[in-house]
């Protein structure tokens, strides 16, 4: 004798069940993200650029260099965020953005002098010659932030320049953010 088991199956929900998805929302973010991309990627070049002639000529140490290399590219970094990634073209408030910010940033520092040091030190003790050391060094630091972007750009999106809400949130100077970010 077998038993037969019934399960219900519950009808599909309508279109009208159905959460809409904010396409809108997500053409934003992506645009976003690819921003940040490139924001990144022309921050990094310039920290990068200075990292390696300070380390290959020996101007500097490793986590030396990194410091002044990452300072470097503080400024540029929250002036291209800002403007071209949150759309952001009222005056800055110092409190509230520029030393959140820099705060973030110097975080960041921290951590990544910490692992370039560390490699520095590692490339010396196996015997890499200079060019070789310079290499670890600059992709020690280029792993390093590539595994704090997520993270800043998180930060900025969802904290520091996030999107007015309502019209009392938006900038004194009258920018309306969310059509400079849907263009």
């Amino acid at each position: 004798m077998s038993t037969t088991l019934e399960v219900p199956v519950e009808s599909s929900p309508s279109a009208t069940d159905q959460v809409p998805v904010p396409t809108n929302a997500i053409r934003r973010l992506v645009l976003r993200l690819g921003a940040s991309m490139i924001v990144s990627g022309v921050t990094t070049t310039w920290s990068l650029t200075i990292l390696a002639v300070l380390t290959a000529t020996s101007t500097t140490g490793a986590a030396t260099g990194n410091v002044i290399a990452t300072l470097a590219g503080i400024p540029w970094s929250y002036w291209l965020n800002r403007r071209f990634v949150w759309g952001r073209r009222h005056r800055s408030d110092v409190r509230r953005e520029v030393l959140p910010f820099v705060a973030m940033c110097l975080v960041a520092l921290l951590c990544s002098t910490v692992v370039v040091g560390w490699a520095d030190h590692a490339a010396v003790a196996i015997g890499l010659e200079r060019a070789a050391r310079t290499v670890v060094v600059m992709l020690t630091n280029l792993g390093t932030f590539g595994g704090l972007w997520i993270v800043q750009f998180l930060l900025l999106d969802r904290v520091l320049f996030r999107m007015p809400s309502t019209p009392e949130d938006a900038p004194e100077d009258g920018t309306n953010v969310r059509a400079v970010i849907s263009r």
